[in-house]
Formats: C-alpha cells, structure tokens, sequence
C-alpha cells in the first residue's frame, strides 16, 4: 500500500514503554491519545488554558490548531497542548509527561472517613447455585427453581427478572450442569436478578461510588463481598468545564435539550466513562462485572447527569424536576457498567444543596449530636450544615473551583508532582516546597494554595488586601511586576524558578489575578458560615465541633486555614476531618443498604437558608475578602511576624 493510502500511526511513550495505535488523518493528539486508551489531564475542556495536557512532540510534524507548524529535529523536542496540536504526517512520535495523565490512585481520591462502619448489608449480591436437574415431579420453571433456592438458602425474596435474563438461562444451565453464579442487585421490594453465568466466570460483587463535583469528578471501584472496601480509583476534571465553569453558568447553558444533551454527554460519556475504561483496563474487568453504582453530587451536576433541564434551579422558587431520581438502569442512564445493573442517585436536601451533602451528613451525623456541630464541604459550590439534635440549617455558597486548582496560573489537582505545602522564610521570602511523590513539581494544589494565603500574610510578602507587597518589588528577586498582551502589568511571586521545575524552562508563580480568585472562594465560604451562625443566633466559639469534608480537605494545614481567613478561629483540636464525604456517603449506600433510608430521613430535616435572599450576606462576603478578615478581632490567634 503506498503512504498516500496508508492509515496514520501513532506512538505514544512513557517513561518505561511505548503505545502505538492507528489514527484518523490529522487528529488532535489528545483525541488520538484516547484511542489507545490514554486519559490526558484536560481540565479546561479542551480550551487550551490550562496547559494540563502538555506533551513533548519528538518525531513526525504537527500543526497548532492556530495553525504554526512544529516540526521537532532529531534529539530535540517541542512542548505542545495535545488538545492544541494536530499530526499531519502518517507517522508520528510524543511523549506524555506522567503529570498530562489521569490515573488512578491520585491522593485525595478514596481519602475519606467514615468512623464506625455498619455491618456489611450490601445492595449487591453474587451466588453460587447448584440447581437440582427437572424431573417429572417437579413442574416448576427454571426461573422458578432459582428462586426457591435462593428463598431456601439465601434469604433472598421476592426475586424478580428481565426477559433478555429469562432467553440465556436455558443456554447457560445445560451448558454447565445446572451449576451457576448468579447477580443479584437489592430493589425497594424485591431483588432483581440482572445476570446469569457459569460459575468458573462468576464475578465478585463489584460496584462504583461516583462523586460529581462541578470542577472534578471521582469514580472509585468497590469489591462489597466479606468486608467491603475500595479497590481503585480515578478521577478527572469535570469535562463540562468545556462550556462553562459554575453551576450557574451551566444552568444558563442548558437553554434547549440540544444542549443538555451535550451537557449529559460531557459528564456522562467523556467524563465518568472513560474513569470507568481506565478501571477496567487497569483491573482486568469488563463493563459487565460492575453491576451497580451509587452517584452523589449537587443537584445540578444530577439533572445534567440525567440529561434533565436544570433551568428551574437557576430562578425562584429553586426548584429541581426531581429530588429524589430512586434506582436507575445503567443502560437508561449511559452508565458504561453491566447494562441491567443498578444506578443509585441519593436524594438531595434542596436545589442547591445536594446529594453531595446528603451524603456527607450520612458520614458525619451532626443531626444526632447534643452538640453544636458544623459541616463544611469545600468544593466549587461550597456547601455547609450547621445543627445538633435540636435542629438543622444548611446553605450554599458559590465558591469557585480555585482550591480544586482550576482556572489558575498553575493550579493543578493533588497528584504526584503537584506542590502541596507551601512555607514562606520571613527574611528571604522564598518559598520551601514540599511536593507529592518527592518529583520536580508542575503546578500547586489546593492545600498548598491555603497555606501560600497564610504564609504570605504572615510573613508581610502579602498585604491585608491580598495584594503583593509592592515594596518587595526591587528589593525582592522572587516578586516582579509582568506585562500582559494588553500592556497592563500584573505584580506575581515566583514560587518555584524553572531551572527547578518539572519542564525545567517554566517558572511555577503565583499571580495577584490567582490570589484574588482564592480570597474570592475563602470570603465566600466564610460569609456562608457566618450567616447559617447568625440565623440559629450562635458565635464561632459555641462551636463544638467543625467536619470538613471535600477532596482536599484532610490535607490542609488547619492553622493556616485559619490564618487565611476560610475557617473559624476556634480551638484546633474542634476540627474533624472526613475528607470526600459526598464518596464517602455513597460508598456507605453500597456497603448497607439501609443508609437508603437513612437518606430520606437526613433530607427532611435541615432548614435551607438562600443566601441570596439574606440582606447581610454581600456585606459579610466583603468583610472577608480581607487576609484574615476586616474584623480582625475575629482571628485573635492570627499574628503577622
């Protein structure tokens, strides 16, 4: 076959092996780097801003979808965004930096608490039958038979089945001697049974906790047989961000069912199914094997998961299509799992205050304490629940998604190469550095980004305002003042010079536009706080005991939170952390099934206050805007050196 005919050929390399695959003409390298199979850290969405999936072209020539031509010489190579550069020659060669994946195993994924767990009642069922052969005396169906023995040996009834379950049965039991594995998923009031098989192929019960955050998403691999636990994990920025940012931006989105559709898609198809394929590859299973899932995320990351117009949310009176979406099929949804399997949406508490929260409050349980306790789930949407037995209040704040690391200069998630403690030498005002996995570091997570706001005031290298201390800009070599393509200049502080950097040509810094956008997320959460307080007529020192939940949130340095202004100056030793609750919500709905109920009840109870709505909230939101706070008297253990 002549080149002119011949099918473009890939090579992608790692650090230790090589991956080939045959490409369409002139493809995007990151829709290339799919077909074999690899994720790359996209996390704006494909837009090109956010430089998550730099690639190093080394052989081959490629063109910028701007259209410049890079054509790398031997033993030199070009860095370039995969979701920016397009191979125009037949063969071609690009290594992939371990930061431009999404693997599995990243730090905050499973990293959550659940105290006591339940005793084990999954929702999930996998069953080993011998079936005694038909006689003449026995006229009952084959279907029939299974379910006696399951109601005999298993506890397990009513049972009921699909018709596609009913045309493999008589194939699978002559062809292995009456001796079968069978899967059983727990329904409201009865058990459905999605697959039959033999039992040399018998799978585990093996199910998904799905966390679906606005800005990431996190798919975790559960094996629910003896004591339940996680297997893998994955996870990837929300690949809605390809549109817009926010919930209210994607609510302003969803203007027809086209564009729903797209949305569904996004999170659906282009997010949580290809976590799910990096699962299946990396532990050897088929879709097949998965036969549930139980998803948690804000109300309106569930209606676009569902494909439902999320447009009521957005106007008064708030009000979803549905709170409560009960138990799915896999094939309805899109869910690349055993097509007859299982999807369980916990229900939400209102529109915004979610299933997400739902979840954490299963984990921390503030509604049984005597004691006045709060919960702070710090994402995107920031939401919170302040109560005890006596009572419930819960709102939720816009935040952003700049602690997740999205939409700064070098904001990254906490994987190997991310810096995630940041001190600041009073003298110098250099920064020491500490990085996940002991590599050169890429980009800051969002632990790191708290303690730079508190180090930097702490130190005097930023002022009360957020603003870089201008006097260090001739005295000190790591701040400098930078002109953009407007021609206006921006004063930066260079966190990490290049030559230390994991390129080894890009300085890693921080810039005033980065330090707004993070005062903007911790002021908004702190407003949050102080008005859920002033509604149950309480001060920040009643506080018994703070849970703070989200994917990061074990992994700040709780002094420094404090110091930043994010969270209540309040004895230390008050804070519990329980991590990704809204994960850990949904994986204790797999592990017992009764949560399901538990669930209902945790919904009826708090009272949601709209912070919209509240005339004191824009002037608390301001006053915090300030490192610590404008009332300093509220922050009375914060000292600047």
């Amino acid at each position: 076959m002549s080149e002119r005919f011949s099918v473009p050929k890939a090579t992608f390399c790692f650090d230790s092996h090589c991956v080939s695959v045959e490409t369409p003409a002139e493809s995007l390298l990151s829709d290339a780097a799919l077909l074999a199979d690899i994720v790359l850290n996209t996390h704006c969405g494909g837009l090109g801003v956010c430089n998550g999936c730099a690639v190093d072209l080394i052989a081959g020539e490629f063109r910028s979808v701007g259209g410049q031509l890079l054509t790398p010489s031997p033993g030199k190579r070009i860095r370039a965004l995969a979701c920016q550069t397009i191979a125009t020659s037949n063969e071609f060669t690009v290594s992939i930096p371990q930061r431009s994946l999404v693997e599995a195993g990243e730090k905050v994924l499973v990293d959550f608490d659940l105290g006591k767990i339940p005793s084990p009642d999954p929702p999930v069922r996998v069953i080993s039958l011998e079936l005694p052969r038909p006689e003449l005396a026995d006229s009952a169906g084959h279907f029939e038979r299974i379910c006696r023995q399951l109601h005999q040996e298993h506890a397990c009834e009513p049972v009921t089945t699909s018709l596609e379950v009913l045309r493999d049965l008589p194939e699978v039991l002559n062809k292995n001697d009456f001796k079968i594995s069978v899967s059983l998923v727990r329904k409201p009031e009865s058990w459905e049974l999605i697959d039959v098989r033999s039992v040399d192929t018998a799978a585990k019960p093996l199910a998904l906790a799905i966390d679906i955050g606005t800005t990431t998403v996190v798919v975790a691999l559960a094996d629910l047989s003896g004591k339940p636990r996680i297997v893998d994990a994955a996870s990837s920025y929300n690949q809605q961000v390809a549109c817009c940012a926010d919930v209210a931006s994607r609510i302003s989105y969803a203007c027809s069912s086209k564009r729903i559709e797209e949305l569904r898609r996004l999170v659906v198809e282009a997010t949580i199914n290809r976590l799910i394929s990096l699962l299946l590859q990396k532990n050897q299973l088929a879709p097949r094997d998965i036969l549930m899932a139980c998803v948690a995320g804000n109300t309106v990351m569930m209606h676009l998961f569902l494909g439902l117009d999320p447009t009521s949310i957005g106007r008064l009176p708030f009000e979803p299509v549905v709170s409560a979406p009960g138990l799915l099929t896999a094939s309805e949804v899109g869910l690349n799992i055993h097509p007859r399997g299982k999807v369980r949406v916990l229900p939400a508490i209102a529109a915004y205050v979610g299933p997400d929260i739902t979840a954490d409050l299963l984990v921390c349980d503030i509604q049984e304490s005597e004691d006045l306790s709060l919960m702070v789930d710090i994402g995107t949407n920031a939401e919170m629940c302040l109560g005890s037995s006596q009572g419930c209040w819960a709102c939720a704040t816009p935040a952003g998604p700049a602690f997740e690391g999205a939409g700064l200069s070098f904001g990254v998630r906490a994987s190997a190469g991310a810096i995630e403690t940041i001190s600041i030498d009073p003298q110098t005002f250099k920064a020491r550095c500490e990085v996940i996995g002991g590599e050169k570091p890429f980009g800051i997570c969002g632990s790191a980004l708290i303690d730079f706001l508190a180090e930097g005031f702490k130190r005097g290298l930023l002022e009360r305002t957020g603003r870089i201390n201008p006097a260090l800009v001739d005295s000190c070599p790591y701040v400098r003042k930078v002109k953009l393509e407007n021609n206006n200049e921006i004063t930066e502080y260079v966190l990490v010079p290049a030559k230390e950097s994991e390129d080894g040509k890009t300085d890693i810094v921080i810039t005033e536009k980065d330090i707004e956008a993070l005062l903007q997320a911790k002021a908004v959460i702190f407003a949050g706080i102080r008005i859920l307080l002033k509604h149950v007529g309480k001060k920040a020192a009643e506080l018994r005991r703070v849970y703070l939940a989200g994917a990061f949130a074990r992994h700040i340095n709780l002094a420094n939170g404090v110091a930043s202004g994010l969270l209540p100056d309040i004895p230390l030793e008050r804070y519990h952390f329980i991590g990704n609750g809204s994960l850990g919500g949904a994986f204790l709905s797999l592990v017992d099934n009764r949560m399901h109920s538990q669930a209902d009840s945790v919904v009826a109870r708090p009272k949601v206050i709209e912070l919209n709505l509240d005339p004191d909230f824009m002037d608390q939101y301001t006053l915090a805007m300030f490192l610590p706070h404008m009332d300093q008297e509220l922050f009375p253990s914060v000292q600047v050196s």
